[in-house]
């Protein structure tokens, strides 16, 4: 497999192949091209995960897989859809507060903020496709243009052998060209390699069209977790206690407790820690423990400088002064 740094597709040609090890989670965020996402690391300790893109012209395929529970806020470029499915992995992911299995595929417009929970790591392939692009070769292929409407809509596909399908098309193509490099310049294959995803795309809409699923009812728990987080991040300036969590959500400390648990792995005093630690050291990577670290610690709740300290090394596996050092390298 080809090795690159983060952020190596060069959004200056057409069609390339990257892939890369990530050690932080807003490394992670930022280096998947084309596209805006957010990790939120949440277990203590180094971060782990790996990125395997290919874009060929119109269209970006996207293995995406982090090793440890987190959370996700994210969209594909605007003007284009995105199609996901996940490959088995140790974590269960749920999109929107929705268990989403192994054979199913989800189709998401650029406009659909999507937001996910992981307990555990998670393995995803996506493939996202410009909309002028699908509905042009929609036309070619059966002579009948792709309806805004459709483009617009959410789709969902609980179909195990239409699942397999796109799984094994998006990989076969990262696998051809981790082993071939050459093929990127080879017409032929870039013209075959994208008909195929094209086609296969429209098969996966059809099929959503045809069988008309709905999508799953919202997990009471994850529902629980996505509104406990929206409040922690709306007033991560001055932390919530665990009362006024419990309070806004209107749920028992018990039941906020267990909700966790089971969609994040862990406690939400123990997310909240980790959410105020991520937001510290995002501003000391962008440069801003310049005007002095217990400030930007402050500004998130961290009085005890010890305390905090100890936290943030648990967290990230170094002191904040190494932090504003990387930042200032």
């Amino acid at each position: 497999m080809t090795n690159a740094e983060p952020g190596g597709m060069n959004s200056g040609r057409m069609f390339a192949f990257a892939a890369y090890e990530t050690t932080d989670a807003q490394q992670h965020s930022t280096a998947i091209s084309e596209c805006h996402h957010v990790y939120e690391q949440v277990e203590r300790g180094p971060f782990r995960g790996r990125i395997t893109e290919l874009l060929l012209d119109s269209i970006h395929i996207l293995r995406d897989q982090v090793f440890s529970p987190h959370g996700y806020v994210g969209a594909s470029w605007t003007g284009s859809q995105v199609f996901f499915s996940f490959l088995p992995s140790a974590g269960t992911a749920y999109c929107h507060g929705r268990e989403v299995c192994g054979n199913t595929i989800l189709k998401y417009p650029s406009n659909h903020l999507c937001r996910a929970y992981s307990s555990g790591s998670i393995d995803c392939l996506a493939v996202s496709v410009r909309d002028d692009a699908i509905a042009a070769e929609s036309f070619q292929l059966t002579g009948q243009e792709i309806s805004p409407d459709l483009l617009r809509r959410v789709i969902y596909v609980p179909h195990e052998e239409m699942a397999a399908r796109f799984q094994h098309c998006a990989m076969d193509l990262l696998n051809q060209a981790a082993l071939t490099p050459s093929l990127l310049d080879d017409a032929n294959w870039q013209q075959g390699a994208k008909q195929s995803v094209i086609q296969m795309l429209l098969d996966v809409v059809q099929h959503g069209i045809s069988s008309a699923q709905k999508l799953p009812p919202p997990s009471t728990r994850a529902y629980v977790v996505d509104k406990a987080i929206e409040y922690m991040r709306e007033n991560i300036a001055s932390p919530p206690v665990l009362s006024d969590i419990c309070r806004t959500v209107r749920v028992s400390p018990r039941t906020l407790r267990y909700s966790f648990e089971e969609i994040l792995g862990v406690s939400p005093v123990h997310y909240l820690l980790s959410l105020r630690l991520r937001r510290v050291r995002d501003e000391l990577l962008d440069g801003r423990g310049e005007n002095g670290i217990y400030r930007v610690a402050q500004s998130y709740g961290f009085c005890h400088m010890g305390r905090f300290a100890l936290f943030y090394k648990q967290a990230f596996g170094e002191l904040p002064s190494d932090t504003c050092r990387l930042a200032a390298s």
